[in-house]
């Protein structure tokens, strides 16, 4: 269930509106997918916990839950 709501909440983000917004635009839209990278890693993180008996693979392991 919650791998469902999670495919509709992602927003996809434009290179080129940042270009139309200046100097700062690109600076925006690549702290926005930098945010998005990272909670698609914490998404994929909980999921595993929760649904893997296996353990955290490596490029899961460096990724932190918000508030730890």
């Amino acid at each position: 269930m919650a791998a469902a709501g999670y495919a509709g909440g992602e927003r996809p983000l434009y290179w080129s509106a940042g270009a139309l917004l200046g100097p700062y635009g690109l600076a925006i839209v690549a702290a926005g997918k930098d945010h998005q990278a990272k909670q698609r890693k914490l998404f994929v993180r909980d999921m595993h916990l929760k649904c893997s008996s296996q353990p955290l693979p490596k490029e899961l392991a460096s990724v932190s839950p918000p508030g730890a």
